[in-house]
């Protein structure tokens, strides 16, 4: 087997260096890293595998109460986590579990939440919630899921954190309020 030694390989026509041929493989040594400079790009253009990879995972759990009778958004305590992705061309993956509170005593309670980057909202929704149970004075905790690809270009820290607000009904926007209940960010790098 030869080797060949170098710094730098540059096409000398074009701007396109191919390595081996058809049915070849092209071996890359544990321990070896490939590193794409600012600017640079690797193109998929056959069956390449690889891409798509969990490359790190951040979680913040929260198991006590938050209540809030604001009508306009604020953060959670206890929702949020940061991440650094290592390239501008991986995605993070959210997935987030929010204990909302439903209405009591047969009451209506509308709240909104959102998944915000940073101080930008890249997730909203919209919950009407009843009292569960009838009219018996019962509160109840509901599961209220969100799952989000975002792609935000970026390898600086990012925070991502749970907002929420009281929009009508009875009682305030709560999460965790029945106990007990935990809810949690989960913040995956997905290689791009």
């Amino acid at each position: 087997m030869s080797k060949i030694t170098v710094d730098t390989i540059e096409p000398s026509t074009g701007t396109t260096v191919t390595l081996g041929g058809s049915g070849d493989t092209l071996s890359v040594p544990s321990g070896v890293t490939l590193n794409v400079a600012s600017g640079g790009t690797i193109t998929n253009s056959g069956s390449m595998s690889g891409f798509g990879k969990v490359l790190q995972v951040v979680q913040a759990v929260k198991t006590d109460s938050f209540s809030s009778s604001s009508t306009s958004y604020v953060d959670v305590t206890g929702l949020s986590a940061s991440i650094t992705p290592s390239s501008t061309s991986n995605k993070i993956l959210s997935i987030i579990t929010l204990m909302v509170t439903s209405g009591s005593s047969g009451q209506e309670r509308r709240l909104n939440y959102n998944l915000s980057r940073d101080s930008t909202m890249i997730f909203e929704s919209i919950w009407r919630l009843y009292d569960y149970n009838g009219a018996n004075g019962v509160t109840g905790s509901i599961s209220s899921p969100i799952t989000y690809l975002d792609s935000p270009s970026s390898t600086s820290a990012l925070t991502y954190k749970v907002q929420i607000k009281k929009v009508s009904g009875a009682g305030n926007a709560e999460v965790n309020i029945v106990s007990p209940s935990t809810s949690s960010i989960i913040l995956m790098e997905i290689a791009g």
